[in-house]
């Protein structure tokens, strides 16, 4: 057996064993001291920091909407636009060469006739012109997986920036139904109060208990309409960049199937 495998192996019994453990230390430590096992107990621990829960959780949800904001407009704004990705006229300039039949597949002739449209722009089409592999003249089909596997290049370098958004939209739910459980636990915690101190519910009491359910309502659909908004600000760059790349990959197919 290889080390790295009996290594695996180990890590795995470890793993094990840690688990066996801790089980066995919550055993002991929950028939030694059954506070720990009453919900009433756990509950008063939680109770008193409900309020500080609960604002920590609306400003989460207030963060993760500046996050997801301010992401879709870098990305949509500044980085996923035709000017980073290619200039029309650049385009058209490079089709027109590429079409040229007394190009001959001489990657000396595509650089001279070419230099202009990589020194004149700074664009990702420019980078693609610049390192152009002499293969890729010579053979229509490696033409095309030339700037195919350039232009995935490109993209994945977006990805993780748009994965954000999508992991954001995820927690968003999260976050909003840890403030709706909070919400609950202050009114059931409202409702009792009131019920030991005063036998019944008085006009304030029902308005906090009205209160405290609000919120629990008010966080989840706040959590919910994040995760709608990052879903739609997420497809919006997902389309965008495809789009714009697209123009780019397209570029040997006009030049050897279209006229």
């Amino acid at each position: 057996m290889r080390r790295s495998e009996q290594f695996k192996l180990m890590l795995r019994q470890l793993n094990v064993w840690v688990i066996i453990i801790l089980t066995l230390g919550l055993l002991l430590v929950s028939l030694g001291n059954q506070q720990i096992l009453d919900s009433n107990h756990l509950a008063s621990l939680i109770v008193p920091s409900i309020y500080t829960l609960g604002m920590v959780t609306i400003f989460a949800l207030y963060l993760i909407t500046i996050i997801l904001c301010v992401n879709w407009a870098y990305y949509s704004g500044l980085k996923l636009t035709r000017a980073r990705y290619y200039a029309p006229v650049q385009r058209q300039q490079l089709i027109e060469v590429l079409k040229d039949p007394s190009l001959g597949g001489n990657i000396e002739t595509f650089r001279e006739r070419t230099r202009h449209l990589v020194t004149d722009y700074s664009n990702y089409l420019a980078e693609i012109i610049g390192a152009m592999l002499p293969n890729a003249l010579k053979q229509p089909f490696m033409l095309e997986q030339y700037f195919r596997a350039k232009v995935d290049n490109i993209n994945n370098k977006y990805v993780d920036g748009i994965n954000t958004i999508n992991l954001l939209s995820n927690i968003a739910p999260v976050v909003g139904f840890f403030g709706t459980l909070l919400g609950l636990i202050q009114a059931f915690r409202t409702s009792s109060q009131a019920m030991l101190a005063e036998g019944q519910m008085t006009p304030d009491t029902f308005a906090n208990l009205q209160a405290s359910i609000m919120i629990a309502i008010v966080t989840s659909l706040y959590g919910v309409s994040l995760k709608i908004l990052g879903s739609i600000l997420r497809q919006h760059l997902i389309t965008r960049m495809n789009n714009i790349s697209d123009e780019l990959a397209r570029i040997p197919v006009v030049v050897l199937y279209l006229e």
